[in-house]
């Protein structure tokens, strides 16, 4: 059984009464630490199991499955870190859940954990793939992002965003998107080119706000 904190504090404490001309720590104060080391390990164990079931069941397209798994972190007494709520969010949003998704990150961030921009990018790639895209969401999130998360839209943001615009056939909301990453001084990459390589219009676009080649 572990010793907890407390009882172990007083027990160090007695110890030391018992001699206080002293320097050195009593060997309780060091198997306290010891005993807090391993508690630790065994919390970041639990934690990386737990994310990794609620991956695979997100590929296998099983969300409720994976919110379950928030269970054994209960038993365990253990809060989820993001890894494991940002599967948690992907799992259900990969899936349409968007509900279950909006849920996850309602409940499970902004109380000591913030979401990044994985997480966001997440969710507004689920929001996206809505048919027709929920823009109304997408546009509350990325709000959302700043007022409240001090989590400016980044690179990885504006390809989703303009992914989502390329395969839906929204120019004008696409031209919105590239304006909006040229104003905030984000760069596009690689990424950027794969977004819209379909849509020569906004290749073309793309090209005249950037100082990179979309051939």
């Amino acid at each position: 059984m572990l010793v907890t904190g407390s009882s172990l504090e007083a027990q160090c404490w007695q110890a030391g009464a018992k001699d206080r001309t002293t320097t050195q720590p009593h060997k309780l104060c060091n198997r306290r630490v010891t005993c807090f080391a391993q508690a630790d390990d065994q919390a970041s164990s639990i934690r990386k199991e737990v994310t990794k079931s609620i991956k695979a069941l997100g590929r296998a397209k099983k969300p409720k499955e994976a919110v379950a798994q928030l269970h054994v972190l209960a038993e365990a007494k253990l809060q989820p870190d993001r890894q494991a709520a940002t599967a948690l969010v992907d799992a259900c949003a990969r899936n349409g859940a968007m509900v279950m998704a909006q849920k996850a990150f309602d409940e499970l961030f902004g109380k000591g954990l913030e979401p990044d921009e994985i997480t966001f990018a997440i969710l507004l790639r689920g929001y996206g793939n809505q048919k027709p895209p929920a823009w109304s969401q997408i546009t509350r999130l990325m709000g959302l992002m700043v007022s409240e998360h001090g989590c400016p839209p980044d690179i990885a943001t504006f390809n989703v965003l303009l992914e989502i615009c390329a395969r839906t056939k929204d120019q004008d909301r696409g031209f919105e998107m590239i304006d909006r990453m040229r104003r905030a001084g984000v760069e596009p990459d690689e990424f950027t080119l794969e977004a819209v390589k379909h849509r020569r219009v906004l290749r073309s676009y793309l090209r005249r706000s950037s100082n990179i080649e979309t051939g």
